[in-house]
């Protein structure tokens, strides 16, 4: 099964590191995508810029609204993702517990809805 895993920060309290405490968090991530990878729970990960470069859109009654910068006033910032293969939760839970930024935020874990699978199931009833 696929899993979500939100990597979420909080920007009111920043942990301070200094550039080359970034550079050694940024060259662990990276190794531990490798590891993801060899051990076959690698499907993707990447860093997101920050809140202030958010760009919301959302359709009512047909009509378009553009909203630029956050949103939603909130402490925590989603700052990075990875999707991975695991077994079940408790095996996401582990791959989640040894993502470098878990150390200074929090991962959330969701499954991932396969909605293209959901139809294919549908339709062979």
């Amino acid at each position: 099964m696929k899993y979500l895993c939100m990597i979420f920060t909080d920007h009111t309290n920043p942990v301070e590191l200094s550039d080359d405490d970034q550079v050694a968090l940024v060259d662990e991530h990276l190794a531990y995508d490798k590891e993801l990878m060899r051990t076959g729970h690698f499907i993707h990960a990447q860093a997101l810029q920050p809140n202030e470069t958010a760009t919301f859109v959302k359709v009512r009654s047909g009509k378009l609204s553009v909203t630029d910068g956050p949103f939603i006033e909130t402490r925590d910032q989603l700052t990075g993702f990875f999707i991975v293969q695991a077994r079940d939760l408790n095996e996401a839970i582990q791959l989640a517990a040894k993502i470098p930024s878990a150390r200074y935020g929090y991962v959330e874990i969701r499954p991932v809805r396969e909605l293209l699978e959901e139809r294919r199931n549908a339709a062979a009833k």
